[in-house]
């Protein structure tokens, strides 16, 4: 995938989000939670007041709960987690 490529997927990408989140109104009890790891990468329109205004900031998982997620995520499938 190029650059140009990359980057207008990314545009599409917020654009939307901006779009059905421009649907929502203050009273909609509504929760809409986004996770990255490339802070520095997040468009402004989608920092703007009343868009997603508290930012919650984690450490890496350990190696341990590094697993637990994957096994979690697996479900059923055959595990071979180690």
């Amino acid at each position: 995938m190029g650059i140009n490529s990359a980057e207008g997927e990314k545009n599409s990408t917020i654009n939307q989000l901006l779009t059905e989140m421009d649907g929502f109104y203050e009273n909609s009890n509504i929760l809409v939670i986004g996770a990255t790891n490339r802070e520095n990468m997040v468009d402004e329109a989608l920092l703007r007041p009343g868009r997603f205004d508290l930012k919650i900031r984690t450490c890496l998982p350990s190696e341990p709960e590094r697993k637990g997620i994957l096994q979690l995520h697996l479900g059923a499938k055959k595990q071979q987690v180690s």
